[in-house]
């Protein structure tokens, strides 16, 4: 009965839940879930009956209809006949039942009834004292399930899509066989990970030179046998169809389709269109669903174009957020999605902190430590300040991790002040300090900047952008410089795209000038890693001084701005695992590669539109 348990089975369109004579609403189950993931809940029904005593808004409804569900299987949990068991789980599918006008659904709905109901008769007639949880009716469920036929409920003629293991036992007329391409057509080796091939021969001493040479030849025979098979399976006609572009990538056509000549079919070439292939006579003269479903695909020719490259129209950024247009370069389809259509990402279960919140900690520990260290008069942390200034960390920060659960006070104390095996955050941060000689003579602590700044864009036009930010750290020095810090946790983000650090040195720089009436230049700009693999990583590169960065990346923010202005929101990530993290998957065609992933962004404002 875990969080996504439980909202998956509200959210179910095979199930109906009522309270208080009304449907439980997907307003309710979303606010369900964002209360579930803040109070960090994670299971249990104890946990959960607790937790919905508290419940009082417009989350009440579906936590009455989650603890309701929670307790009328909770039993399943435990061991006890295993009739009961099925009788148990049968009395609650009845109960919660949706009525579904979608004939297919209800077919296989009465197929699982109807297993459900033998597999209750055989328990009864054959082992009555049997006793079990739900994993043991759902493993028996599966083996009877498995063992049925059910009738696919189309009659006459239609077109059927298999895969190439059900293909073999098939009678068809006509057969396409699909996606002949290399790495697939035949399938690559799977090497072990563990055992190399040379190890592996070694500990099979009689046939060593099969194992090494003839291996991948064997499996290539297999394969080529199988494409054989499917290629005489039809009565009338084989189609073999390749492509040659998938995931934005060039992919080689298979070498079997060479083949085909030698299998004494009389053979014919001919170009692929998506007419040609949608618009066969005995589908487009029929009145089915495939035939409504292909005109539509035919008609797609006439469409915009540029709905299908991500252009969603013109849109105004409401405030212009540096690390909201840092976002949007990583990706602008999910910027589209978070910014303009507003959609909530979806909560994760923490059995702690969130990383923001420990952040969060992190940066008010440091900040009471440097404003109290500059009121008594301290300026640079030399090295033989370094007792001195620990102690005094220790002191201020003994009280935040008081407050914190007792499990959590520990690890964070030992990460802070390190342990006899490695420095801690402290020593990094202070060391920062003691290894550069100019001498502080202000920190700027959560540095804002509220006001108008002046960028060019790369065609030498200039661009006034109203921005507001707060900068975790401002150093002035006494050379007449500052100095930027940025805190992060753990990973910095990659120079050559970052945006934050030189549009705000440049910002800063016309901050100070306006309020000191002096011109201080920025001397340095670096990420400061708490737990980083590089405690100190510095915005220059090598062969680019920071003024060469600060223009760069205010052509990269203008760039960003009018893109953004003309509505153009492609699914098109930085870099493909960022999709592995991303919360906006489910209304995003990319994942996966699909070609045309630009289709994103209309589908998601439809979505939307519709929620």
């Amino acid at each position: 009965f875990t969080r996504r348990a439980l909202l998956a089975l509200l959210k179910s369109p095979h199930f109906r839940f009522v309270v208080d004579g009304l449907e439980v609403s997907r307003t309710a189950i979303g606010r369900l879930d964002a209360i579930m993931a803040e109070q960090r809940y994670l299971g249990g029904v104890e946990r959960l009956a607790a937790l919905a005593a508290t419940w009082q808004g417009a989350e009440k409804p579906a936590a009455v209809a989650a603890l309701a569900a929670a307790s009328a299987l909770s039993p399943l949990l435990e061991s006890r006949p295993l009739v009961e068991q099925v009788d148990r789980l049968r009395a609650f599918l009845d109960q919660h039942d949706r009525d579904l006008p979608i004939d297919r659904r209800r077919r296989v709905r009465g197929a699982v009834r109807l297993s459900l109901n033998g597999l209750a008769d055989a328990y009864r007639r054959y082992d009555p004292q049997a006793t079990g949880t739900v994993a043991d009716i759902a493993s028996a469920l599966r083996r009877w399930l498995g063992a049925q036929t059910f009738a696919s409920g189309v009659t006459g003629s239609g077109l059927r899509i298999l895969d190439t293991q059900a293909a073999r036992f098939a009678e068809l007329d006509d057969v396409q066989v699909l996606g002949l391409i290399e790495g697939e057509w035949p399938e690559r080796a799977r090497r072990n990970v563990f055992y190399p091939r040379g190890l592996v021969a070694q500990l099979e001493p009689s046939r060593p030179e099969r194992i090494s040479l003839n291996e991948d030849r064997d499996q290539v025979r297999h394969a080529r046998a199988v494409f054989a098979d499917l290629v005489g399976l039809a009565r009338d006609r084989v189609r073999l169809s390749t492509f040659s572009l998938e995931s934005e990538s060039v992919v080689e056509p298979s070498t079997f389709i060479e083949d085909a000549g030698a299998f004494g079919l009389r053979t014919e070439t001919a170009a692929a269109s998506l007419r040609s292939v949608v618009t066969e006579p005995h589908i487009a003269s029929t009145e089915t669903p495939a035939s409504a479903w292909a005109q539509v695909r035919t008609s797609n020719a006439a469409r915009d174009p540029g709905r299908f490259d991500g252009t969603a129209g013109p849109w105004v950024l409401p405030r212009v957020s540096v690390s909201r247009l840092e976002r949007y370069m990583k990706c602008p389809f999910q910027f589209y999605v978070s910014n303009v259509l507003q959609v909530e990402e979806e909560p994760e279960d923490e059995t702690s902190r969130s990383p923001l919140e420990r952040g969060r900690f992190l940066h008010e520990l440091f900040e009471t430590f440097f404003h109290e260290w500059q009121e008594r008069g301290r300026g640079r942390i030399t090295p033989a300040d370094m007792a001195e200034a620990r102690s005094l960390f220790a002191e201020l920060a003994e009280p935040a991790l008081r407050s914190l659960p007792p499990s959590e006070a520990g690890l964070e104390r030992a990460k802070l002040f390190g342990s006899a095996v490695g420095s801690g955050i402290v020593d990094r941060v202070f060391t920062m300090e003691a290894e550069r000689p100019t001498e502080i003579r202000e920190r700027l602590m959560e540095y804002e900047l509220d006001g108008t700044f002046t960028f060019a864009g790369e065609d030498g036009s200039s661009r006034d952008v109203r921005l507001r930010a707060k900068i975790d750290r401002v150093d002035v020095l006494a050379d007449g410089t500052f100095r930027l810090i940025d805190y992060k946790t753990k990973y910095v983000p990659d120079r050559r795209l970052a945006l934050q650090l030189p549009i705000y040195s440049a910002c800063v720089r016309t901050s100070l000038a306006r309020e000191r009436a002096q011109d201080l230049a920025p001397s340095e700009a670096m990420y400061l890693s708490f737990e980083g693999p590089q405690a100190v990583v510095p915005l220059e590169e090598r062969g680019k001084n920071l003024d060469d960065l600060t223009a760069e990346a205010a052509h990269r923010l203008v760039s960003a701005l009018d893109n953004i202005a003309a509505g153009h929101f492609p699914a098109r990530p930085e870099t493909k695992n960022l999709c592995a993290m991303c919360a906006f998957t489910a209304v995003c065609r990319n994942v996966g590669g699909a070609a045309d992933a630009g289709d994103a962004t209309s589908r998601a404002a439809d979505g939307a539109a519709r929620g």
